[in-house]
């Protein structure tokens, strides 16, 4: 029955994690960059890359905010009249807003190749390797393109913003909610209903133990998608 209890327990816990644990990206990048960790970790790590979950809107926006300080810093090499591909290696920043094109440019590579593959199809990386790809073959000018794709890139983030704001209080409501069965079983603890006997002790129990945590765990997860597919818009 002890191990049982703890086990329930280890699973709220695991649940809770989830739900409000922040990002922790210096330290996962200290973990998965440097040698072989322990697998645990390194499961972590993986799940803390995905897509969707609380993690995942910070790291889009983190990504998001490095793209728009490189573009600026791009805008005021170019205008200080270093060639673009330098300009492009310096106003990249750490960590690397194009890890791709900065390789393309040390090695005399396609840049604008490069750039589209860092945009991942989408973003105002997009924007500059169309620009880019202008200036080699027809020689248009460069600084005043990047410029409106800075401008542009800024517009978004505000925007972007602004509906992290509309979003934080359904956000907030559906962490309650997930949240409320485990407080649910905590109160009927305090009042002395065992309810942890009562769901580790019968096969009812487990049933509604596990389908409570699956369907929270579930619903948080949706939540997140749909908050990420609205976010992919702007």
């Amino acid at each position: 029955m002890i191990v049982v209890t703890a086990i329930a327990a280890i699973a709220a816990a695991l649940s809770v994690w989830i739900l409000v644990a922040p990002p922790h990206h210096d330290r996962l990048c200290r973990i998965t960059s440097g040698e072989p960790r322990d697998a645990f970790v390194r499961l972590v790590a993986a799940i803390q890359r995905s897509q969707f979950g609380p993690w995942a809107g910070r790291r889009r926006e983190h990504a998001q905010h490095r793209q728009v300080q490189a573009l600026t810093s791009l805008v005021a090499e170019l205008r200080a009249g270093q060639p673009p591909e330098r300009a492009l290696i310096y106003a990249a920043g750490t960590p690397c807003a194009w890890p791709a094109a900065a390789r393309a440019a040390v090695n005399g590579g396609d840049v604008a190749t490069a750039l589209r593959a860092d945009a991942a199809g989408q973003g105002p990386l997009m924007s500059l390797a169309v620009c880019w790809q202008a200036s080699v073959q027809h020689g248009a000018a460069l600084s005043d393109a990047v410029a409106r794709i800075a401008t542009g890139a800024r517009a978004a983030q505000a925007a972007r913003a602004s509906m992290a704001a509309e979003l934080a209080g359904p956000r907030a409501t559906a962490r309650v909610l997930a949240l409320l069965p485990v407080i649910g079983v905590a109160l009927g603890m305090v009042m002395g209903a065992q309810p942890l006997q009562w769901l580790t002790g019968s096969r009812p129990g487990w049933v509604c133990m596990v389908g409570g945590i699956g369907l929270a765990m579930t619903g948080t997860w949706w939540t997140s998608r749909i908050v990420a597919r609205v976010e992919a818009l702007l």
